[in-house]
């Protein structure tokens, strides 16, 4: 899998069709064609749904992580904060 970005991956004489991506190691996505012709979406190996199309599953799919990666950084930057309120008490005593 690609860092940060869409990997497209195959194999399996054409049976295989997907896409991952990589955020560190707190995000992992993946799209892949399912029998029929439906993709799938899988984020942290939890499955979202099937779309009718690749170009419908990335979409999702990318919409859904900026989703979860934006409540990520809101909530991490006001945990920061609070821990070094905490520990600038901690240190001043």
């Amino acid at each position: 899998m690609g860092k940060a970005r869409w990997t497209r991956w195959d194999g399996g004489h054409g049976r295989i069709d997907a896409y991952s991506l990589e955020l560190g190691t707190l995000v992992t996505a993946t799209v892949r064609r399912r029998p029929g012709d439906s993709w799938a979406i899988e984020i942290n190996r939890i499955p979202i749904g099937d779309y009718p199309s690749k170009d419908a599953a990335l979409l999702e799919a990318d919409g859904r992580i900026r989703h979860y990666a934006r409540e990520f950084i809101e909530d991490w930057a006001l945990w920061t904060i609070a821990t070094d309120e905490r520990f600038a008490k901690w240190r001043a005593r």
